[in-house]
């Protein structure tokens, strides 16, 4: 099997390689050797086979800090939608099952991107028909309405 080409799907700009301590390593063959070797493994696999998942809200927070935009909340359904539609969709769903997460990720990116015009244009679908049907506009309203209300009536009581 020959190198994997990236491509552009890869931008390393910082690559640091430092030795930290050179010796033997062996594996300890009781407990009492535990200190001085490194043990073996006692069960099947060694990694934590749920990888850790940042909730929207922390995608959020890292695009705020690593772009300096502001981001809210509000912004954050957005991304909940378009990740709703991905995890609806069949072929997301099967790339998912039968791929590690570097490979998925590869195979998807096409994917997101598409779903993230959709829903943008979606939105735009929805602003227009509220801006240019008045008895749309008049429904939305007045359910808007009703709902900011005992929203703030709720917090403030």
């Amino acid at each position: 099997m020959g190198p994997i080409d990236l491509g552009e799907n890869v931008d390393l700009s910082f690559y640091r390689l430092q030795q930290v301590s050179t010796g033997d390593l062996r594996l300890a063959e009781s407990e009492d050797e535990a200190d001085t070797y490194v043990a073996s493994p006692t069960e099947v696999g060694t990694g934590n086979p749920e990888e850790e998942t940042a909730p929207l809200s922390e995608i959020i927070r890292t695009l705020n800090d690593r772009f300096g935009t502001n981001l809210t909340d509000e912004d954050r359904l957005f991304f909940e939608q378009v990740k709703e539609r991905a995890v609806r969709d069949e072929e997301v769903r099967e790339t998912a099952k039968v791929n590690p997460f570097d490979n998925f990720a590869l195979h998807i990116q096409k994917r997101i991107d598409d779903l993230m015009n959709e829903r943008r244009r979606a939105n735009d679908q929805l602003v227009d028909q509220y801006m240019t049907d008045r008895e749309y506009r008049e429904v939305v309203f007045g359910l808007l309405a009703k709902a900011v209300y005992d929203e703030v009536k709720g917090d403030a009581a």
